[in-house]
Parts: C-alpha cells; sequence; structure tokens
C-alpha cells in the first residue's frame, strides 16, 4: 500500500498538470493577458504538456530497464519542481509553454514507471485496487487544481503545486525497488529483501508467481523462476503453496530455520527451471531483439493496450478537464462555473475511489462495458443540450450540461479512469514490458495532445453539439472493441495473463496448419479421383 501510495503521487501532479488549465488560464488571461494573446496561445498551452510526455515517455524506457523502477520515478520529482517554478515565474509566452512541455516531459516519465512499479510490487488479489490508485491520485490532482484554483490566482496555484513532486522523491526513498526487476537482473538478495518489506514475512517462497517467475529483461529467465502450473509442473507449484501456507511438510519453527528452508526451496526450484529452459530452449541473453517485439503473444496484448488507451482519450476526458470552465460559461451563467468545475472534480474523484474498491471483485471487462455505455450515454446529451442551446431552444434546460458531465464523469471514472493503465501492467509480457510500456504511454499521450489541440478546430467546423455527438459515437465503438475482444484478467497472475496470449498463439498456429492439411487432403483426394 505504501509503494502504492508513493508511487501515484506522481500521478497526482500529472492530474495538477491537467486541472491547472482549468482555473489557470481564465486567471491569467484576466491578470496577465498579455502571456495568452489569442485562442490559439491558449490551445497551444492547454495542449503542449502531452507533446513533452510523449518525448518523456519514450526517453523513460532505457530508465526503466537499467536504473529501476523507483529511481526512474524519483528522478522525475526535481524536473517536475523545476517546470512548475517556470510557470510560476513566467515572464513571457515562450517561458510559459517551455514550462509545460518540461511539466509534460515529466509526466511522461512518471505514467509507466509508476504503474509498473505498482503491478510488480503488489499480489494478485490486490493488485486490481493497488493498480487503480495512481488513476485515483490523478483524480485528486485534478480536484485539488480546482479547488486551489477557486482562491488562488495561476502563478500562486503554480507555486503550490510544486510541492507535490517534492513530496514524492521524500515518500519514495525508503521504499524498495521493485522485486521483479531486481530478479530480472540476478540481484536475489536484494530481492528477497524487498519481497520481506512488501509482504512482512521472511518466508520468501510465499512470493506471487507472477514476481518470481519474471524471465530476464535482457531476455534470459531470472535467476530464480518459480514454476509455470502446466504440464507437469503442478509438483512444485504445490511446493511453493506449502511454503506460503505452512503445512505440515514446511514446519514453521524459527524464522531463520524457515529462510534456510525457503532459500533451498528456491534453489532446487531455480536448478529445475534452468534445466527445463535448456531443454525448451528459451531465449538466452542478448535476444531482446525486433523479432521478439514483432511476435503475436507480444504483439496483440500491445494493440489491446494502444486501442485501450486511444479509447480512453477520445471519449473527451480531457476536453472536460481542460475546458470545463469555458464549457460552462458557454452555458449563459445557469450555474457558477468554478462551482460546476468542483463538483465534477470531486464527483471524478468519488466514483475513481469505488471503481478501486470493487475491481478485483466485479473484473476488467465490466466495469470497462459499464464506462463505455455511460460515457456516451453522457456525450449525447451534453451535444444535444448545445444543439438546443444554439437554436433558442433551451430554456429550462441550464442544469442539463452539468448533470451530463457528472454523468460522464461517474461513466469515466469507473472504468477508463484507470483500467487502461491497470491493464498496461497486466498484459504486457515481461520481457518486452519496460519498452512497450514507454510506447503505450506515448501513444496515450499524443492522442491526448490530438484530442485537447483540435476541441477548438472541431468546436468551429462540427459546432460544439458535433463535437460532443462525435465524442459519444467513438464511446460507442469502445464498448464493442472491449466486448468483442479484451480477455478478463481478474484474479490471474501476471505469468498466466502471459501464459494465455501464448495459448492463444500456438491455438491460431494449429487452427493454420489444421487448415493447411484440410487443403492438401482435399487436394490430394481430387487428384486422386
Amino acid at each position: 500500500m505504501l509503494v502504492a501510495m508513493a508511487a501515484s503521487l506522481g500521478y497526482m501532479t500529472i492530474g495538477l498538470i491537467r486541472g491547472w488549465s482549468s482555473p489557470g488560464l481564465p486567471s491569467m488571461m484576466e491578470l496577465n493577458p498579455e502571456l495568452i494573446p489569442s485562442e490559439e496561445i491558449e490551445s497551444w498551452v492547454s495542449a503542449v504538456p502531452p507533446l513533452g510526455a510523449m518525448c518523456g515517455s519514450l526517453a523513460v524506457a532505457p530508465a526503466l530497464q537499467h536504473l529501476g523502477r523507483k529511481r526512474s520515478l524519483m528522478m522525475a520529482a526535481p524536473i517536475f519542481c523545476t517546470g512548475w517554478l517556470m510557470i510560476a515565474f513566467a515572464q513571457n509566452t515562450a517561458m510559459l509553454i517551455a514550462a509545460r512541455v518540461l511539466c509534460g516531459f515529466c509526466a511522461g516519465l512518471v505514467t509507466p514507471s509508476a504503474q509498473v512499479y505498482v503491478s510488480e510490487s503488489a499480489h494478485a488479489k490486490t493488485r486490481g485496487m493497488l493498480g487503480s490508485l495512481p488513476a485515483l491520485f490523478m483524480a485528486g490532482g485534478v480536484l485539488v487544481a480546482y479547488l486551489l484554483g477557486t482562491w488562488l490566482s495561476w502563478h500562486r496555484l503554480a507555486l503550490v503545486t510544486a510541492a507535490f513532486p517534492a513530496l514524492m522523491f521524500a515518500a519514495l526513498m525508503p521504499l524498495p525497488e521493485s522485486p521483479a526487476w531486481l530478479l530480472s537482473h540476478g540481484r536475489v538478495d536484494e530481492a528477497k529483501e524487498a519481497l520481506r518489506w512488501l509482504q512482512r514475512t521472511a518466508d520468501v517462497a510465499a512470493i506471487e508467481l507472477n514476481v518470481v517467475q519474471v524471465p530476464n529483461e535482457k531476455g534470459g529467465a531470472a535467476v530464480a523462476p518459480a514454476p509455470t502450473p502446466v504440464n507437469g509442473d503442478r509438483e512444485r507449484d504445490r511446493r511453493l503453496s506449502e511454503l506460503a501456507q505452512g503445512s505440515p511438510r514446511t514446519p514453521r519453527t524459527t524464522d531463520q530455520e524457515l529462510e534456510t528452508h525457503a532459500d533451498e526451496e528456491i534453489l532446487d526450484i531455480a536448478a529445475d527451471e534452468r534445466r527445463r529452459s535448456i531443454v525448451m530452449k528459451k531465449p538466452t541473453e542478448g535476444d531482446l531483439d525486433m523479432k521478439s517485439f514483432l511476435r503475436r503473444p507480444v504483439l496483440y496484448p500491445f494493440g489491446l493496450c494502444l486501442a485501450l488507451l486511444g479509447f480512453q482519450q477520445v471519449s473527451g476526458i480531457d476536453t472536460v478537464i481542460f475546458y470545463t470552465v469555458e464549457i460552462f460559461m458557454a452555458t449563459d451563467g445557469a450555474i457558477n462555473e468554478y462551482l460546476a468545475t468542483i463538483i465534477i472534480g470531486l464527483v471524478q474523484l468519488v466514483c475513481t475511489m469505488l471503481s478501486v474498491l470493487v475491481i478485483d471483485k466485479t473484473g476488467r471487462r465490466p466495469l470497462l462495458l459499464a464506462s463505455g455505455a455511460i460515457t456516451a450515454l453522457a456525450m449525447a446529451l451534453v451535444g444535444t443540450y448545445f444543439y438546443l442551446h444554439e437554436r433558442g431552444q433551451a430554456q429550462g434546460l441550464g442544469l442539463l450540461p452539468v448533470g451530463s458531465l457528472v454523468l460522464f464523469m461517474v461513466g469515466f471514472s469507473i472504468g477508463y479512469a484507470n483500467i487502461p493503465f491497470l491493464l498496461m501492467g497486466e498484459l504486457l509480457p515481461v520481457r518486452q514490458r519496460s519498452v512497450l510500456s514507454s510506447l503505450a504511454g506515448s501513444f496515450n499521450l499524443g492522442t491526448m495532445f490530438l484530442v485537447i489541440k483540435t476541441y477548438p478546430s472541431l468546436r468551429h467546423a462540427m459546432g460544439t453539439d458535433g463535437t460532443f455527438w462525435l465524442y459519444s459515437a467513438l464511446c460507442i465503438a469502445s464498448c464493442v472493441f472491449v466486448a468483442v475482444l479484451l480477455p478478463e484478467t481478474k484474479g490471474k497472475t501476471l505469468d498466466e495473463i502471459e501464459h494465455y496470449f501464448e495459448g492463444e498463439h500456438q491455438k491460431a498456429k494449429d487452427k493454420k496448419k489444421a487448415k493447411a492439411v484440410a487443403k492438401a487432403n482435399g487436394s490430394a483426394t481430387v487428384t486422386k479421383v
């Protein structure tokens, strides 16, 4: 829990970046209009953080692999602080945009680092809940920005925000590195210490299978991989289970005896697994080349992650977050725009919290389907309001956009707010996870940039009503995608998920081979006749 909360402080800072624009830009245009001389400049100030984040997400891939998950997070903190101070003391538009790009760059460093760090440190039974905490903290960051922006000017808001990355740095210092990363680099003793800290027990053999059996990110097997419970390996799985549960076979005497016994078991299992890896011709160190990325068991989950992260953005979430105040200004003052903004931020936080609590009970697919359906309805209602408003037929409907956007936040927060990031840590195979999570994060941020930057243009080209109807149609498309293509991962270890895609790949190969054999047999029959 401490690891998840400390890492999630990085996501809270990302939420502050997203939420700052809504109160900050109107404040800046009122107090320092020379910094925002046109609507085009306003759109660039809002939209450039995702561009910087794309670069940061790509840059963090080697850091994740070579420095580790925790240190990759920590190195973002001082850069984050610098960016916020540059915003607070911006003297011209160029300095303001550069500062926003720098903050975005740090968001790109944090996005994959925090999610992978939490997923690899958590137990399968709580990974859904803990893996959703970053999204909860992001929602909290947006709400904090809305609340503070109601009373603080834009530069004071930036000064206060600079404290949050410093808090993240301090919180991460005493925490252990990801056990999976340590194991993948052969640092078994450090991995054991990390596990003892995380699990609060000296029984190293009780480590969750998805952490023990991580293959080396460089291509080889981990030094102490756990068994895979398939094809005769259930005996080794049972031995680990006995160690974890303290069965009569492994009596719990003293901590020292238990630790020695656990070490012996792990070494025995590791030797057995290494022998098995030779027979199976597992990849050796240095084999993590382009060919390994182009296999179906890698491309399929990667494609799922890209699609979900894309659907997350084209739902219109960042249009709502970045332009909330302006959207409510367009409703002719039916409700105070700053109050409405706070209500929406609060709803997002509460509903994301509920999602965190139920995700390991309901599963990922049901929440995503509900999320897509509710957001589609909400965007359709917002579009309908503006359609009527522009024709002078919206009398008495002033609260409809508020209610619709609250409904949108309810729908978005129970699914698409956190689950795409969680699945990024679950679906991607461990050998390619550092690189692919970085690429997926960049794609997500690039899509965010396009959505934010194109909103003013879409509004002029299609009308406000047409823009929100477009978002609604894309939300419906996300429901179809999830229903048809996304497998459920609730309660599965990371290894079981990886084996699922390997199994699907083998099924596809067998089916293709069977078709080829049937075709060959058919041709032979025709020739014989």
